[in-house]
Order: C-alpha cells, then sequence, then structure tokens
C-alpha cells in the first residue's frame, strides 16, 4: 500500500512502502520527497522493524525494533522474545495480551508468535541501502556468516580469503543465485537462495547467514588485519578488537571518506576490491579504455590508507588559507604508470621518486610524474610475469603551475603569490605531465590491473 502524496515515517502505526526501504536522506531530514510523498519510510534509524497478519504492514514501536535489531544482528540467534505488541494495531476489536508476557520471534521464518501462542505474524526488517550500493554513510554494512565445523558461526573474511563486501556485491549485482570461488585446494559455491555454502567436491555444506554490522564490548580474539589477495581480503594477525564488531577507524572524522570500507583500528592500509557494477569501477575503467585500445581490465582496488588521506587534506585545508578558494587549489585525478613490483610500497608510503624512478629522466624537475593522460601513462606501465600493467590513479593538489626544467628540485618563487609554484609541468598552458615535490599534495587512490594487447 503506496499512500501516494503521504510520507510514512516509523513512528506511524500503517508503515506500508512502495519501495521496502529506509530512506537515507530522511535520518538527517533532507529527504526532498517528503512533502510530495517518498516511496520509502522515512526513520531516524538506518533499520526498522515491522509486523504483519492480513493487512498492511504495521511499525513496531521503536523499543520492539530495537529488541529484535540486537538479536538479529548476531548470527547465533535462531530465536528470540520481545515485549509484548498492541495487537490492537493489527486486528481492531482482539482483546489486548497480557502486558508482562513476552512474544516469541523466529529469526528463520522471519515469524512472531503472540503470548497466546496461537496467533503467529508475519516480521519483516527494513534498512537503508547497502554499502555495496551506495556511497552514503547512513548505508548499512553487511557482514557474511558461514557455521563451521565447530557450529560457530564465523565471519567469512576472519577464516577464508573471501570478504563480505565481495559477497555481498556479488548478492546484490551478479544477478545469479550461485556464486562460485576457491578456498584453498577447495572449489565452493554460494547459494543465495538457500543460503547455503557447498563444498563442490566433497558435497559438504553449510548454512550462510547476512548480517548488519555489529558492535560489542572490547575483548581480545583472533581478528584479522586486512590484506589484499587476489581481489579479496584475508585474515592476516592477531591484534586487539572488538568481539563483537571490528572497530573502525574510518567513520570516525570528517576527514575520511564516507564511502570507505570500514577498517580495524590497526590497519594502515587495506585495498578493497570493487565490482565491475559499482559506479567507482565503472568511471575508473572508462578513464582508461577512453584513451588506451583493446584492454581488458582485470581488477580495480580502492587504496584506503588513512594517514596518506589525512596528510592530503591537512594540506589542502592549509593551502586553502593561503590562496581562499577552493577553485585555486585545481584538484585533478591524474594518472602514474609504474611496475608491479612498487604497487605495495606506494599503496603504504605515498609514491616517491626517489624509490620507484621514471622513465622521463626528470626532464621537467626532480619529482614525482603524473599525467592527465591515460595512454600516456601507459607508456610507463611495464608488463609482469604473467602479461599484466599496473596503473595508478591519484588525487593530486595541482594549485599553480610553471614549466619545469631538469635542474629543479622544488618549484621556482611565483611573484603573483610571493610563493613557490606548487607544480612544475611540460606545457603551462595545455599540460600532459605535472611534476610534484611536496608527498603531501597527492594521494594514491586506485590501482588498476589489466592487459593490452597492443605493443608499446
Amino acid at each position: 500500500m503506496y499512500h501516494g502524496n503521504s510520507t510514512c515515517w516509523c513512528d506511524d502505526i500503517i508503515g506500508d512502502v512502495e519501495i521496502p526501504e529506509i530512506c537515507i536522506y530522511s535520518i538527517d531530514n533532507k529527504c526532498r520527497f517528503e512533502e510530495t510523498g517518498c516511496k520509502r519510510l522515512h526513520s531516524t534509524y538506518t533499520y526498522y522493524w515491522q509486523i504483519k497478519h492480513y493487512g498492511p504492514w504495521i511499525n513496531f514501536r521503536s523499543v520492539q525494533s530495537r529488541e529484535l535489531e540486537e538479536f538479529f544482528k548476531d548470527p547465533a540467534n535462531n530465536e528470540c522474545s520481545i515485549t509484548p505488541f498492541d495487537i490492537r494495531n493489527i486486528e481492531p476489536g482482539v482483546k489486548y495480551h497480557h502486558p508482562l508476557l513476552l512474544w516469541k520471534v523466529s529469526l528463520t521464518s522471519m515469524t512472531i508468535q503472540d503470548d497466546s501462542n496461537i496467533h503467529t505474524y508475519k516480521i519483516r526488517r527494513l534498512s537503508t541501502a547497502s554499502a555495496a550500493e551506495s556511497n552514503s554513510t547512513k548505508a548499512t554494512v553487511y557482514d557474511w556468516y558461514f557455521l563451521n565445523q565447530y557450529n560457530i558461526w564465523t565471519k567469512y573474511e576472519d577464516e577464508y580469503n573471501v570478504t563480505s563486501n565481495y559477497i555481498e556485491s556479488n548478492f546484490l549485482f551478479s544477478g545469479k543465485s550461485l556464486l562460485k570461488y576457491k578456498i584453498a585446494n577447495f572449489e565452493y559455491e554460494l547459494d543465495f537462495s538457500k543460503m547455503i555454502q557447498r563444498n563442490i567436491s566433497t558435497g559438504k555444506e553449510r548454512e550462510v547467514r547476512r548480517r548488519p554490522h555489529r558492535k560489542l564490548k572490547r575483548t581480545k580474539r583472533n581478528i584479522s588485519s586486512v590484506k589484499e589477495k587476489e581481489g579479496c581480503v584475508y585474515p592476516h594477525k592477531n591484534v586487539e578488537t572488538a568481539s563483537d564488531e571490528l572497530q573502525l577507524n574510518i567513520m570516525e572524522t570528517d576527514s575520511i571518506p564516507g564511502d570507505w570500507h570500514p577498517m580495524l583500528k590497526t590497519d594502515s592500509m587495506v585495498r578493497v576490491s570493487l565490482t565491475p557494477e559499482q559506479t567507482e569501477y565503472v568511471e575508473e575503467e572508462k578513464l582508461l579504455t577512453a584513451e588506451v585500445d583493446n584492454v581488458s581490465v582485470i581488477s580495480i582496488h580502492r587504496i584506503q590508507n588513512p594517514f596518506l588521506w589525512r596528510a592530503l587534506q591537512n594540506k589542502k585545508k592549509q593551502l586553502l588559507t593561503k590562496y581562499g578558494s577552493e577553485n585555486k587549489l585545481n584538484m585533478q585525478k591524474l594518472f602514474h604508470g609504474t611496475k608491479s613490483e612498487n604497487i605495495d610500497q606506494i599503496c603504504e608510503q605515498n609514491f616517491d621518486w626517489r624509490l620507484h624512478g621514471t622513465k622521463t629522466g626528470q626532464l621537467y624537475g626532480r619529482g614525482t610524474y603524473f599525467s592527465n593522460s591515460t595512454a600516456y601513462s601507459h607508456s610507463y606501465c611495464d608488463t609482469d610475469s604473467n602479461g599484466h600493467r599496473f596503473m595508478m590513479v591519484a588525487k593530486v593538489l595541482v594549485g599553480y603551475t610553471t614549466k619545469g626544467d631538469a635542474s629543479m628540485t622544488r618549484p621556482p618563487l611565483n611573484p603573483s603569490t610571493g610563493m613557490l609554484y606548487d607544480t612544475t609541468v611540460d606545457n603551462v598552458s595545455k599540460p600532459k605531465i605535472f611534476v610534484k615535490y611536496d608527498n603531501q599534495e597527492y594521494y594514491p587512490e586506485y590501482v588498476i590491473e589489466y592487459t593490452n594487447n597492443v605493443p608499446n
């Protein structure tokens, strides 16, 4: 039941909406469709629970919704009991049940039974869009679990080289009911329709559950530091963290992008594998294929390095106080071709021309070289033993530019500002090559791995 020009809020009785989802913008009271009728449920929470018998979906009271959410977050919970619900909201005229007797909930069948043990009702959970499909900080992050041989629900990345983010992206975008992957010497398939993981060789099946990310008290346990391997991330070492939810070092400050994947506080850097259906992937792929022919992209990873990112933001604030205008900072997306063996060091420590070198002969200054042309940077992407090339995509504070030469170890003085130029280039009016001297003025944002059939 869609209410036309009437927007449903979670504190209304009836919660039927055309799109069974929480409106991300309603959380901050910024939905532009609120007056005309939003098709999603409005709430101050990123989730909300509803109940139904024969009629429309009815919103639980917030206390019951919170109780259900806490139970639901733990994948080990099959059943729970919650505060009784006023049944008169569902069936007018029916006697109100005993206020002290709890209602029994089945989280496997998504049903609830009243204290009479006679009536059974459907329940459902609405939430904001998944973080795999939305860049909003209010998006819901989901974890994927399997029931291990000890009957303990285990998050995939705590045991395997497959991440929840990878599974979630395939769950939402692949259009397939089966996801196949290899772990050690075994091949598995995850059946999304049955929520079962099956070992293809042995036929062994394990239950799988999808749950919203959760928080618990701090303790010591074996939680993974996130590392990148074969397009996924996998457990690496013991760290101190939360027993219930990985302690996040993103979202803790406005200086960190809101679309970053959750990280452990102990992680200095992670590389997040993007799926071809994600907007980021499509955009970066287009930048490469627009200028380079016969390209086959193998993978695109987003680099999440909070320390390098904050350094760039601090430098940006410093220059903003000097120049007074965001436009004068001239932040650009530029490219850097390199060897495969340099990738890890760049992701961890940033570009450094003294370590990674350059084939340009430092013609326009002794610094780190970037280009606004993927075709130009492609010529500096050496192939590895598999014939793969690697191109870095960077955010660069270009600022004021001047023509560079091989003798420069830093930019010359800019007479119009009384400060040094920010960047030297090959051609001021139409630059293709940009040389940077301060490693706080650029950030490695993506690494594209690809093949190309056209010789250099």
